[in-house]
């Protein structure tokens, strides 16, 4: 019997969960379902359903604080120590009457600055967005480097985008997790002037544009460039595994799973 297994946001138009769940799911012989699961706003009705109805899913934008802060309301919960530090939820287990909550976008951002063999040591980053994805980030650069967020919501330990010019001569890497470079905001710019960034050495994008060539129309000469598929498929593994209990080695999997993902693209 296959186990039933999906994925939790709004409006889904696109993503690679379930073609990389389906993989992991042939690769170890585990019989799954994978679903969209899409609820445009979350209720704590909505999630006790979920949970009735499915072991495991993925949350993603724009559900994954709102989650976390629903499910804390239930006594039958677990969480990981990543999602009660950042309160931020993207994998979720319903197995015998209790609920694990875990976050394994830390281990997905681990494994991309692994796979391309980046030091963030003495690096000053620029976070671009604060949402959940950026809550996530800050936790794991803590002590790492000197991190600057920049946000468009005057929040606490944020600067602006206007602020950015002032320190963007400092930066070595710059984090984008904003939904500019994804559908459906592929010809948006961002709202950060690149050229002043004289000592930038990598550009993290946590969309998955295949090209470096949308950003502000510009293409990255002498920067390097990574999109979020490694992130989305590391991260991917870590939920399989707290689903299943199976270990998947990161590199046997990563290029095999990346062709799929290019073909379906």
């Amino acid at each position: 019997m296959a186990i039933k297994l999906g994925i939790l946001g709004w409006p889904l138009e696109k993503t690679f969960s379930p073609k990389i769940q389906t993989y992991l799911g042939k690769y170890t012989g585990v019989k799954l379902e994978y679903e969209k699961i899409h609820y445009e706003n979350i209720t704590l009705e909505n999630i006790n359903k979920i949970n009735r109805n499915f072991l495991g899913y993925n949350v993603t934008i724009p559900h994954k604080s709102s989650v976390f802060n629903l499910l804390s309301k239930l006594e039958n919960v677990d969480f990981d120590e990543t999602a009660v530090n950042t309160k931020v939820v993207n994998t979720v287990k319903s197995s015998k009457g209790r609920i694990f909550v875990a976050n394994t976008d830390l281990v997905g951002i681990e494994q991309t600055f692994k796979y391309k063999d980046y030091s963030l040591v003495n690096k000053k980053v620029l976070i671009l967005g604060s949402g959940s994805s950026s809550k996530t980030l800050t936790s794991f650069l803590n002590n790492r480097g000197n991190v600057y967020i920049a946000s468009r919501s005057n929040e606490e330990n944020t600067i602006s985008y206007e602020q950015v010019k002032n320190i963007a001569h400092e930066i070595n890497l710059i984090i984008n997790t904003t939904p500019i470079g994804m559908p459906p905001y592929e010809k948006e710019k961002l709202p950060i002037d690149i050229k002043l960034f004289k000592n930038l050495e990598l550009f993290f994008n946590l969309g998955y544009s295949l090209s470096k060539n949308w950003v502000n129309g510009i293409t990255l000469n002498k920067v390097e460039y990574v999109d979020g598929l490694i992130m989305l498929i590391g991260q991917a593994i870590e939920s399989f595994k707290i689903w299943t209990d199976k270990n998947i080695n990161f590199d046997e999997v990563y290029e095999k799973i990346l062709n799929e993902v290019i073909n379906e693209n």
